[in-house]
Parts: C-alpha cells; sequence; structure tokens
C-alpha cells in the first residue's frame, strides 16, 4: 500500500513510525495534492499541514478528484482537519481532537490552526504558536488547578486577538501587560502554559499516522458512482489547475506544466505556427461542445488503435514509456483520443457541407498567409506544363488504368505524404476519390515523359 503524507510544522522532525509504505511530502500548496495523487498514484493520502497565505493552498477540488478515483484521503491536526471537516460529505475522513472541533463548529476561526513556520536540515521549526494548542492546553485539568478561569479567559482571548503570524508566547505575554496585568502575573500565567503545553496538532498527527495501515481505520475507497456528487474534471476551473499548475518529475527535479510551456514559447522556433495551430485546435473543440457534437466509444477506440500503431506503441511497454514521456496517464489519453476524434468528426461534417470545393480555400489561404503558396503553385504549373499537348494520353489512362495498380506504384515510387490509410486519408484530408486517382495519373504520365525525354537525349 502506498501512502503520501504532507506534513510540515504540526510534526516538526518526521516521526519514528515504521511504516516504509509512507512517502513523506512538504506542506501542498495550490496543485501539490493533484500532482501528487496523479505522479505517484498512492493507495492513501494523508493532509496535515499545507501552505497557507501568501501562497494559495490545496484547493477543495483537488482532494474531491481525487477521491473520485478511488483514493482514500485523511485530514488531521491542522488545514487537513479543516478540510476534512468541509469535505467529509464527500467521502474525506478526519481525525483527531483538531477535526472534532472543526466538525462540531467550535473552532471560530480557521487561522486557529496557523501558524509561520521556517525549514531546517531536521525538518520544519514553528515561530508561533496555533490557537488550537493553546485552548487544548488551557483546557488541561492540570492548568484548571493551576490558573483561575479568570486567568485562562485572559490568556485566551489575548492570544485570540494577536493575528496568527505574530503570537508567540513573548507577544501575548507583553500584550497581557499592555492590558493593565501585572509584569509579574502575565509571566506566572504564561509559565504555567509552557510547563504543561499539549500540543494537539503533534498528538493528532502521530495518533494518524500509528493506524494509518490498519484496515479498520481507512475509509473505504470511493468512485464518482460512489460519492453521491456530481465530479467534473472537465471544467475550467480544475482543468486550470490540472493543466497548468500541475507538477512533472524527471531525474527527482520537478517543474509545473506552465514552466514548461513558458520554455517552450521563449525557445522554440517555429512558435507562431505552433500557437496558431494549438489555439484553433481548442476553438475547434469549443465548436464541437456549442454543436453538442459526440462521439461513439467505438468510433474513440478506433482512432485510439490507429494513433498507437502509427506511432509504434501497438506493446504496452513502448505506450507505458510514451504515456511517462509526454507526462500523462491513461485517462489523459483517453481524453486526447476523445478529443481528437471529435475534431475529424467535425471536419468531416465540415467537408460534407463543403460540396465540390473541399478543401481548397481553407488550404490554400493558410498557405497564402503562411508564404507557401506561390512555391507550391509553381510546382503544380511545372507538371501541367510537361503535361501540355498529351491530355488524350492522359484521359486514356485515367480510364483504363486500375486504381489499385496506380496506388500501388505511386506508393512505391513516391509516396503520398500521408500517415493514415489512403482512403480514410482522403476522405479526413478533403481530396475525393475522383481527384486523387486523377493526380496520381498525372504523376504517372509526367514520369514517362521525362523519362521517355531523358532516354531520347541519350540516344
Amino acid at each position: 500500500m502506498k501512502i503520501i503524507v504532507f506534513s510540515g510544522p504540526s510534526l516538526g522532525e518526521i516521526p519514528n513510525i515504521n511504516n516504509d509504505d509512507i512517502i513523506w511530502l512538504p506542506p501542498a500548496g495550490q496543485g501539490d495534492f493533484l500532482s501528487a495523487v496523479h505522479r505517484l498514484k498512492p493507495d492513501v493520502a494523508v493532509i496535515i499541514d499545507t501552505l497557507i497565505w501568501p501562497h494559495t493552498t490545496v484547493w477543495h477540488k483537488e482532494i474531491i478528484w481525487a477521491l473520485s478515483k478511488g483514493v482514500r484521503v485523511i485530514g488531521t491536526a491542522a488545514v487537513g482537519a479543516l478540510r476534512a471537516a468541509e469535505l467529509s460529505f464527500c467521502g474525506m475522513k478526519g481525525w483527531g481532537q483538531v477535526y472534532d472541533q472543526a466538525a462540531a463548529g467550535n473552532l471560530e476561526d480557521d487561522a486557529e490552526v496557523f501558524c509561520i513556520w521556517e525549514k531546517n536540515d531536521s525538518g520544519y521549526k514553528r515561530l508561533t504558536e496555533p490557537l488550537v494548542n493553546i485552548r487544548a492546553t488551557l483546557d488541561t485539568s492540570k492548568v484548571k488547578t493551576i490558573l483561575t478561569m479568570e486567568e485562562r479567559t485572559v490568556f485566551f482571548k489575548t492570544a485570540q486577538q494577536i493575528y496568527y503570524k505574530n503570537r508567540t508566547f513573548n507577544t501575548i505575554k507583553e500584550a497581557m501587560a499592555a492590558d493593565g496585568m501585572s509584569v509579574k502575573s502575565a509571566e506566572s500565567i504564561l509559565s504555567c502554559v509552557q510547563e504543561y503545553y499539549v500540543d494537539v496538532q503533534l498528538n493528532d498527527a502521530i495518533e494518524t499516522l500509528k493506524q494509518i495501515s490498519d484496515p479498520q481505520f481507512l475509509p473505504k475507497p470511493l468512485s464518482p458512482e460512489t460519492m453521491g456528487i456530481p465530479i467534473d474534471d472537465r471544467g475550467s476551473i480544475f482543468r486550470m489547475l490540472y493543466d497548468n499548475d500541475r507538477i512533472v518529475e524527471r531525474d527527482g527535479i520537478t517543474m509545473r506544466l506552465n514552466e514548461i510551456g513558458n520554455f517552450v514559447t521563449t525557445h522554440h522556433k517555429d512558435i507562431e505556427p505552433l500557437v496558431y495551430n494549438a489555439f484553433n485546435r481548442d476553438l475547434t473543440l469549443i465548436l464541437a461542445d456549442q454543436v453538442g457534437l459526440c462521439v461513439p466509444d467505438d468510433d474513440i477506440a478506433a482512432y485510439s488503435l490507429k494513433f498507437r500503431r502509427r506511432s509504434g506503441l501497438m506493446d504496452d511497454e513502448s505506450f507505458g514509456e510514451w504515456l511517462t514521456a509526454n507526462d500523462m496517464n491513461l485517462e489523459d489519453f483517453s481524453r486526447l483520443m476523445e478529443e481528437e476524434t471529435l475534431i475529424r468528426q467535425l471536419h468531416t461534417s465540415f467537408l460534407a457541407g463543403q460540396m465540390f470545393q473541399k478543401n481548397t480555400r481553407p488550404l490554400l489561404d493558410l498557405m497564402r498567409l503562411t508564404h507557401e503558396y506561390p512555391p507550391w503553385r509553381d510546382k503544380a504549373f511545372d507538371r501541367e506544363t510537361t503535361l501540355e499537348g498529351h491530355t488524350e494520353q492522359l484521359h486514356k489512362d485515367f480510364l483504363s488504368i486500375d486504381f489499385s495498380k496506380l496506388l500501388r506504384e505511386k506508393q512505391s515510387k513516391d509516396p503520398l505524404p500521408w500517415n493514415d490509410e489512403v482512403q480514410s486519408a482522403a476522405d479526413t484530408l478533403g481530396i475525393g476519390a475522383k481527384e486523387l486517382r486523377l493526380e496520381i495519373t498525372k504523376d504517372r504520365l509526367r514520369d514517362e515523359l521525362l523519362l521517355k525525354k531523358i532516354e531520347d537525349s541519350l540516344s
């Protein structure tokens, strides 16, 4: 069983827990949880600590998405406990005193679990005090026997009024003294709190991790069908997170997808046409969605097989290597194939409405924009010049030579620049069977005439 744990100041140093299944990760920020689930494929994910302002913390949608994939997600101790209380209805499990308080609505402010910290070689060190620990300390029977109700109330209210980034024992003591309490009394109360300090966040985290391998402790894995809420992993908000902020890894180095995109945009020599075509692809998908176009699963499966065959990815090993190299999983690949099938079906519908024009205008207009039209026009005219005066022979060859024979000759000498099966490619590219036959017949006759011209010049 693979377990990922996002921890930081609540645990301090990595505890001595005998569990080789655990992969320790730092506090999670926006996209980090989703990325780890996608990259590491855990069975269980434990959220203890997350990044907080000014960073963006873990999104609820990340957790819901992971739950829908069957990952058992547990939150405890700090922000993890808050998320568990908020998402318990989705199947996220919470554990510990902090979770119990959050689930019961007794935490007056989310910032009660917050603190600031620094990271060092041994782990994380708190620089401020979480209010939940102070609350738990003041509620212990030992402290209640030493401090009066009024003293405990003053200490807690004073701590509560201090911004979490500034909440240290020293600032609490100074604030009590500033409010009129004698320095001696403030120091006495603080001494008691420090002596009997209860680190409820640490306790919750440790207890959770001790039970993490117990099947009775773990929640049941879920799926979109058993979660009871709709899972939209294709919405624009989630896709922005998944396609932009997701982290990928190579040789221990991590990057976000948007960083790779920025690098490509800055350095790729053909970036302008690349982005142009990429945007056109997305606009085509938007159009397909607007017209309500959908494709049968059989068509998607057929195109997927065609893509894998054309790309040399028919065996599982090479296909798996391709997925890894492209930072994708099977679901990503299925989405990509569905989109490509949609685009091709939309192309087919477009061509059907073009009647005899087929691909002429869109193809030649784009070539004009990319400055490719003049040289290709000249090549076409060069062939026509060679065929000048041989119209009768061309007509005879067109009618008499079997198309299969023409095609075999063409493919053996000068193959068509198509990756797909000829008829399928012709339909997709917008050239009719008659026009294709005529093109190949013209090429054949031109080659014969040029060869005859060379022979005549040598004789």
